[in-house]
């Protein structure tokens, strides 16, 4: 189904009706449609996904990986399609996709903290584990920040990465 694209974009305000705003959003799916969308689209960063596709996507790769013996090859398979949707589900609340850089970076800056001060020898053990510790809740506070843009009502309006508005 494809939406028009109003006239006039500036047209759309808080003020116009629900029916009209909701085009915009993506639209909820079920789990197993949730699950073709995002094999479907495997390597598609662009347009929006909506919270319950993200979640349900995620769900399936939880339990795939629970019931899988080489999980590792799940985890890979999936790799792609789940920054996918994550880059989608981040559009969709205006957000770009490379957000999801964030928890990744700091995961890694964490360890080379906690590297650095488990073999400085010259710090004693508190500076090490202050050191571990700011490192821990760094990657946290990213993970948090992360969960809140998931579950993050979309946005009603066109934004930037409707497929309709790089035409």
């Amino acid at each position: 189904m494809t939406q028009s694209v109003p006239d006039n974009f500036s047209a759309i305000s808080p003020a116009t009706p629900h029916s009209i705003r909701q085009s915009w959003a993506a639209q909820p799916v079920d789990f197993f449609d949730a699950i073709r969308i995002c094999l479907n689209k495997y390597a598609d960063f662009k347009g929006r996904a909506s919270r319950s596709e993200f979640w349900f996507f995620t769900l399936a790769q939880v339990i795939l990986s629970a019931l899988a013996t080489q999980s590792e090859i799940i985890f890979l398979a999936l790799l792609l399609p789940g920054l996918a949707v994550s880059a989608r589900r981040l559009h969709d609340t205006g957000k770009s996709g490379w957000w999801q850089v964030l928890p990744m970076s700091l995961f890694l800056g964490s360890l080379a903290m906690t590297a650095l001060a488990y073999f400085d020898s010259v710090s004693d053990n508190n500076e090490k584990r202050i050191v571990i510790v700011l490192a821990a809740l760094l990657w946290l506070a990213s993970i948090v920040i992360m969960m809140i843009l998931f579950f993050a009502k979309g946005q009603d309006a066109p934004n930037r990465f409707d497929k309709i508005a790089q035409q």
